[in-house]
């Protein structure tokens, strides 16, 4: 079943409309950063350390996604939250 496709206007919360394009790389900016959380919190690290680790939002930083309300360690944080079940 196809919920969205090129025609599809998307109104967010905020923000400019989107459209299928736009939420898919949405969508793989959302997977990545859930790779890369899991992986440090496989590796030991704490939520301190991965608040603080910039390098696991580097590449979404390099490209100014992180300078709004959610912020690139709010991200960190949240997403640390949400997989260790905090």
């Amino acid at each position: 079943m196809i919920l969205i496709n090129e025609d599809t206007k998307i109104i967010p919360g905020h923000g400019k409309l989107s459209n299928q394009e736009e939420y898919k790389s949405f969508l793989k900016m959302l997977e990545t950063l859930r790779t890369n959380i899991q992986k440090a919190i496989d590796e030991g690290k704490t939520e301190d350390e991965i608040k603080a680790d910039t390098s696991l939002t580097k590449t979404y930083d390099d490209l100014g996604y992180g300078t709004a309300f959610i912020n690139s360690e709010r991200i960190r944080l949240t997403f640390y939250k949400s997989l260790k079940g905090a």
